[in-house]
């Protein structure tokens, strides 16, 4: 699967319907580092799996990837930038 902060909800909802138990989420990263967009995303398919799947036993990693997301509001907000605009008097 293909994960994007759009389609979160939809990656949470297949992997909780696995008879897997565990999932690897791997982020892509950009040029050999780790990148905070991916880092966010994983933080917020973690947070869309805990609410389907309430007893989720999460690593280390999970947990800073979940953090990450609930302190930037990443987890709960939409994966589109909010822009306001201004009209000019």
């Amino acid at each position: 699967m293909c994960a994007a902060l759009l389609n979160r909800g939809a990656i949470a909802t297949a992997l909780a319907a696995r008879d897997d138990e565990e999932a690897l989420l791997v982020c892509a990263g950009s040029a050999g580092s780790l990148s905070f967009e991916d880092l966010l995303c994983a933080g917020a398919i973690v947070d869309a799996l805990q609410q389907i799947e309430r007893h989720l036993l999460i690593t280390d990693a999970a947990r800073v990837a979940l953090t990450s997301g609930n302190r930037t509001g990443a987890a709960s907000r939409p994966p589109w930038p909010q822009v306001r605009t201004q009209k000019r008097s």
